[in-house]
């Protein structure tokens, strides 16, 4: 685990470039709450979510502007 001087935090990472860097696979248990922006780079079998998932706005596949809803 490494602590740098500007506060952030990186967990099997020595050079974190943002306040949380993790290196290596993450268990979540329970609610996951996420206000700003959800960057994911690439969703398997293995990583399709179990239970629900629930969008507020807009979502885009391949694309940073999505212009629908998905419904």
């Amino acid at each position: 685990m490494t602590l740098t001087s500007s506060g952030n935090l990186g967990i099997n990472s020595t050079t974190p470039s943002s306040r949380l860097s993790i290196v290596g696979d993450v268990y979540i248990s329970g609610i996951t709450t996420i206000t700003g922006n959800l960057t994911a780079g690439a969703f398997t079998s293995s990583s399709i979510v179990t239970g629900n998932a629930t969008f507020w706005n807009k979502v885009g596949i391949f694309t940073d502007s999505p212009i629908y809803d998905v419904q």
